[in-house]
């Protein structure tokens, strides 16, 4: 077993009571091209939006605002990842990017919830320094991660275990992707768990110090932590809409394989000055973080499932069937084509 050191440890209380916040509109976001001969919609879609978005949320973002100029009401509300589950079976919001491990567990137990749509790759990877160049280098070494309780943390030791299983690292736990990057930056650890663009940061502030030892979506291609999900009775009332959102999302992925149309969003939603801006559309292009074909089917549903099954918190009986409805997601891929 590795030896866990707890650096930090937030316990974070929460109100049943923000989850009926009331939904404020949604902001005008970068346009998302969407056919001209589209009908005009009407309709109201209540949404959540990250309160800070991030790389990967891109696409969703820039949905919404196509899903508006459409004509459709946009109303949006900002919740933390465990309440987003709780909102969407509460019936407060219609569509959602949920965790999976979170939205799956909350199916078990009865949630109206259904996955429909992927959202991107794992965008998580440990970064070591050049000290560390291989999965061996590790023992023995102080490594950052934001918790013991993740999927993340669930996939860097399964692959420990699998690559390298003498090797115990020291485990500590540092709450803060901010936090992480200090401590590499002071050589407190020799690795944490970051994001991609953390990784870019690092070799502006030290080139050449800092490398990707371990790419999740590498060692585990197709374990997506996060999906799109809606509420059930929502789905089956409003069948088009949710095609209609499904649609737009992959418009979205679809013009910002264009890097230049990528670092423009990324330099609009993340705030990104312009030369980082392109850094980080190179990467996550290159990485293909987001699908733009319609490859989701239920044998990868599956497959992330057993892997939660198997290292992570998931009820045993739980199967694709149970928590994904994929029917609107394929019928919109056999419309637009796959690339």
């Amino acid at each position: 077993m590795n030896r866990i050191l707890i650096l930090a440890l937030v316990v974070t209380s929460v109100l049943a009571a923000a989850c009926t916040a009331a939904p404020s509109v949604a902001p005008n976001l970068a346009p998302t091209a969407h056919s001209s001969a589209s009908p005009v919609k009407s309709a109201t879609i209540r949404l959540e939006v990250p309160d800070e978005a991030d790389i990967a949320d891109i696409p969703w973002l820039m949905a919404i605002d196509s899903l508006g100029k459409q004509g459709y009401n946009i109303e949006t509300m900002s919740l933390s990842n465990t309440l987003g589950p709780v909102a969407m079976a509460q019936g407060d919001i219609d569509m959602a990017s949920l965790s999976n491990q979170l939205a799956w567990a909350a199916i078990g137990k009865g949630a109206p919830i259904q996955t429909v749509m992927d959202k991107s790759a794992n965008t998580y990877m440990l970064i070591t320094n050049k000290n560390v160049q291989t999965c061996a280098d590790l023992d023995g070494r102080p490594v950052a991660v934001g918790s013991v309780s993740t999927v993340n943390w669930a996939m860097l030791n399964a692959y420990l275990q699998k690559e390298c299983p003498e090797t115990q690292p020291e485990i500590l736990i540092v709450t803060g992707g901010s936090n992480r990057m200090a401590a590499l930056l002071s050589d407190e650890v020799d690795g944490a768990m970051q994001d991609i663009d953390d990784l870019i940061e690092l070799e502006r502030e030290r080139p050449g110090e800092f490398h990707g030892l371990i790419v999740l979506a590498q060692a585990f291609p197709g374990l997506q932590l996060n999906s799109h999900a809606a509420n059930r009775d929502f789905a089956e009332q409003h069948p088009e809409l949710v095609k209609d959102v499904i649609r737009a999302v992959f418009a979205a992925r679809r013009t910002i394989q264009d890097p230049n149309v990528l670092r423009d969003a990324i330099t609009k939603y993340v705030g990104l000055e312009p030369d980082r801006a392109q850094q980080a559309a190179d990467t996550y292009l290159a990485r293909k973080v987001w699908d733009v074909s319609g490859t989701y089917t239920p044998e990868t549903v599956q497959a992330i499932i057993d892997f939660l099954q198997e290292f992570g918190d998931m009820l045993p009986e739980l199967t694709a069937d149970d928590v994904a409805d994929l029917s609107y997601y394929d019928a919109v891929v056999d419309e637009i084509g796959r690339q």
